[in-house]
């Protein structure tokens, strides 16, 4: 979707969205438009990325006989209203079982860390019928930097994508092949979200 500006006059400027013109009188409005629509934009991505790997993980499967996967089952959506995207992964319980969990990517800024350019937060909620609690994980796309990481070392929640000549797109695909790995691997206890 396209968003353009209009500057009406020294004191409004009309947002022109694909369904409709908002009236922004206050630069806090504005950067708080800007900021959603960045956001909104970002999780499309998460979804697209989420979505393809998906979409190739089960026409392997498939090619390789192990049996087939709905596809409205699985694919990835962004919920414009709460500014975050869902979807589901198999989350593997035990050699023999897996168990469908939901995923909830939300984007989030880091604070006091100016080599973070953006960061999600993944989380799936716990599913005590199966005995698997949630799992919480800041996923930070950071900057290409010589200075070493010392601050980001210390904080175990925080994932760090690799840079360098890599886009935004590949890191977000990085996280979701990261995740991937994390459900696969995530026999018996491993499902604690350390």
């Amino acid at each position: 979707p396209t968003l353009r500006f209009t500057l009406r006059n020294p004191t409004t400027i009309l947002a022109h969205l694909p369904q409709t013109t908002l009236t922004l009188t206050s630069l806090t409005e504005f950067k708080d438009l800007i900021t959603r629509e960045i956001n909104l934009m970002s999780l499309r991505i998460v979804c697209d990325e989420a979505n393809d790997v998906l979409r190739n993980r089960w026409r392997n499967q498939r090619r390789d006989g192990k049996g087939a996967v709905e596809e409205d089952k699985w694919i990835w959506k962004v919920d414009e209203v709460e500014e975050r995207s869902l979807g589901l992964v198999l989350w593997k319980v035990t050699k023999e079982k897996s168990v469908w969990r939901k995923v909830f990517v939300t984007p989030r800024r880091v604070p006091n860390d100016p080599s973070a350019l953006y960061a999600f937060r993944l989380h799936i909620p716990p599913d005590t019928a199966n005995g698997l609690n949630s799992v919480d994980s800041l996923v930070a796309m950071l900057t290409y930097t010589d200075e070493p990481k010392t601050s980001q070392q210390k904080k175990k929640d925080v994932t760090e994508i690799p840079t360098g000549a890599v886009g935004f797109r590949e890191r977000v695909r990085g996280m979701t092949l990261r995740l991937l790995e994390l459900c696969d691997s995530s026999s018996g206890t491993a499902a604690d979200g350390k």
